[in-house]
């Protein structure tokens, strides 16, 4: 074989695939083209479902709205976001100059919380060096944290569908003494102070018909600002 057509055939795979990862880093530069970025920063979101799986991955809507959020601790307000509560993402919708829509996953090493909803998020480290991503409800001394989630079950065989989406499910936590304590009912709740302030706390819960497990968020503040004055 001619030795210039060897090193021309040879080389040829070499300096297309350089091409090509060139070409895929330029789109990401023109996708945020004009745009901050520390904000427009992150993989775009690709978990999306067929037509097989029913329901959403979303906490409550599919729908994008605006919210705030505090990234490497600088404030941005009315962004429009979503959360992915079943593989536990905070994603960014953005339009980019050539006026084309993105979704992005913000890294979750880079927020320390967002809101949207009416709703308070942070994040948080776990015991076990984990982070989770809480909703946060009542004063800063005994806040009650709420770890929202989704499962994806298996349909019947009746259904047209091959999976679904369960409904937002919730597991709660009180921060005590800078320690999280998973809060199951009000038992698990009464366990956490001394005896006299116990019996205190039963009856009040008793007299505002709280039962943990399903109280809604009024009904959480309330009692975040009862511990507070107990």
């Amino acid at each position: 074989m001619n030795k210039s057509l060897f090193i021309i055939i040879f080389y040829l795979p070499l300096f297309y695939c350089h091409q090509v990862s060139g070409q895929e880093q330029l789109n990401n530069m023109d996708d945020i083209y004009g745009l901050n970025p520390e904000l427009y920063n992150g993989k775009v979101y690709s978990d999306f479902y067929g037509s097989s799986v029913k329901g959403h991955q979303f906490l409550w809507s599919p729908e994008y709205s605006k919210g705030d959020l505090i990234i490497n601790n600088k404030s941005y307000h009315e962004q429009i976001i979503n959360y992915d509560i079943f593989k536990q993402k905070l994603l960014l919708s953005f339009t980019n100059y050539t006026k084309t829509q993105r979704i992005i996953e913000i890294p979750l090493k880079n927020i320390q919380s967002f809101s949207f909803s009416d709703m308070y998020f942070q994040l948080m480290s776990m015991p076990d060096s984990s982070i989770k991503i809480f909703q946060v409800i009542g004063k800063s001394k005994f806040p009650i944290l709420i770890y929202w989630k989704k499962n994806m079950i298996t349909t019947t065989s009746t259904s047209i569908y091959d999976y679904k989406f369960t409904e937002p499910k919730r597991d709660i936590w009180l921060v005590k003494d800078h320690q999280f304590y998973p809060i199951t009912k009000n038992k698990s709740l009464l366990k956490l102070f001394d005896k006299e302030q116990a019996i205190v706390l039963k009856k009040w819960l008793k007299s505002q018909n709280i039962r943990i497990q399903k109280a809604k968020d009024w009904q959480l503040q309330k009692l975040s600002e009862y511990l507070y004055a107990l």
